[in-house]
């Protein structure tokens, strides 16, 4: 029994180590997948394939694509696209990496071509 609460322990101190965490300002309210995100300073971790952005008791989880850069970003960088009049998180660009996070465009339930 001590020894298999000693190993789930590690696993889990293990599966936290992984995980990374950024500091991330948005300057203007953003949609992040369909999620509204007030302006503001957020937490941003990248585990297994999701990023999760949090800020106070506001937490969102989105699949991720991570990319690499040539060079290293001088400051984090936000770049967004038009999603019915609003500004919508595309690419987040990490500071003191070549890190870039790609996020899927929310396919509209609406009419056919």
């Amino acid at each position: 029994m001590k020894k298999s609460l000693i190993f789930g322990f590690a696993v889990f101190a293990l599966s936290i180590a992984s995980a990374e965490t950024y500091h991330l300002n948005l300057q203007q309210p953003s949609v992040l997948e369909g999620t509204g995100l007030s302006a503001g300073d957020y937490r941003l971790d990248l585990q297994d394939g999701k990023a999760v952005i949090m800020h106070g008791k506001q937490r969102v989880e989105v699949p991720v694509r991570v990319e690499n850069a040539d060079q290293k970003y001088a400051s984090t960088n936000v770049v967004y696209t038009q999603e019915n009049g609003k500004p919508a998180i595309r690419e987040i660009q990490l500071r003191g990496t070549r890190t870039k996070l790609l996020f899927s465009p929310v396919v509209s339930s609406g009419g056919g071509n």
